[in-house]
């Protein structure tokens, strides 16, 4: 059984430098299988540690553990991207085109959308690709809003988000919980049937996206007529990017935040002291 002192030891080793999963067996006498076991836990529900497989679906698959930072990577460019996110509060404090500008033209897609809420065309594949995601999803969010998306008439996002869970697909969220949101959130939670597979936290900032496992992301960015003239309609940008290296970069990002969120039933109890007193 994983205890807190295991999970400390194995962060400390990989802080020191990338480790193999044997290396960790061996740090905690257990067997390979439960060494693995427990990094991917640690992953799943702490983030400052990542596992990457080398040579997948060979005999000398080889899979090296290492320790997750979000700042920099040691880039210029992605130390400035970092900051003017984590002071970022409302989605127009950051376009998302700025990462999406520096990704492998191979390793990048963008969607445009003009679909009023909470309506988004089925032309875009945005349920289906939520659909596919296998293990994490991790979601930036305002009020939680995208709970009730639809695709034409019969498709819903609470039925995709229903099925991932049913697959023990695990969603952590950050979102802005207050007055305005708890309607959203608490549609969402009611979909987890306390499986505990759904985890909610309290941040203000100007991500609006979705990164699904450690493979993939999709976010959006949006043009509205009241705020620019020189647009005739409201349009949704959605930019995907599947490039590795930024889709952790970006998972960092998300668990700095998600760790010192407050947890949402917390913040409700606050909230709910304010309310009594207007």
């Amino acid at each position: 059984m994983l205890t807190p002192k295991m999970t400390e030891e194995i962060i400390d080793f990989v802080k020191e430098m990338p480790r193999t999963i044997q290396e960790i067996s061996r740090l905690l006498n257990v067997n390979w299988r439960t060494a693995n076991n427990y990094v991917r836990w640690i992953e799943m529900h702490q983030g400052t540690i990542s596992m990457r497989t080398f040579r997948g679906g060979t005999r000398g698959a080889l899979k090296i553990v290492y320790y997750r930072t979000c700042e920099s990577g040691g880039e210029p460019l992605k130390k400035l991207l970092y900051d003017r996110i984590l002071t970022g509060k409302q989605i127009d404090d950051f376009d998302f085109f700025d990462i999406y500008q520096s990704v492998d033209k191979n390793k990048r897609k963008v969607y445009v959308d003009s679909s009023k809420y909470p309506n988004v065309s089925s032309r875009q594949g945005f349920l289906d690709y939520i659909s596919s995601c296998k293990e994490n999803l991790f979601v930036f969010s305002g009020n939680v809003s995208w709970i009730n998306l639809k695709e034409k008439k019969s498709r819903r996002m609470d039925s995709v988000i229903r099925r991932l869970l049913n697959k023990e697909v695990n969603l952590k969220v950050i979102a802005r919980i207050d007055i305005t949101s708890i309607k959203n959130i608490e549609h969402l939670l009611v979909l987890d049937d306390e499986r505990e597979l759904i985890k909610v936290r309290h941040s203000t900032q100007p991500l609006r996206g979705f990164i699904q496992d450690d493979t993939s992301m999709r976010f959006k960015s949006e043009i509205s007529q009241l705020k620019t003239r020189e647009a005739k309609k409201d349009l949704s940008i959605f930019y995907q990017i599947n490039d590795r290296d930024w889709v952790n970069w970006m998972t960092g990002i998300f668990w700095n935040m998600f760790s010192t969120g407050m947890p949402y039933k917390d913040r409700l109890i606050a909230l709910e002291e304010v309310r009594k007193n207007i």
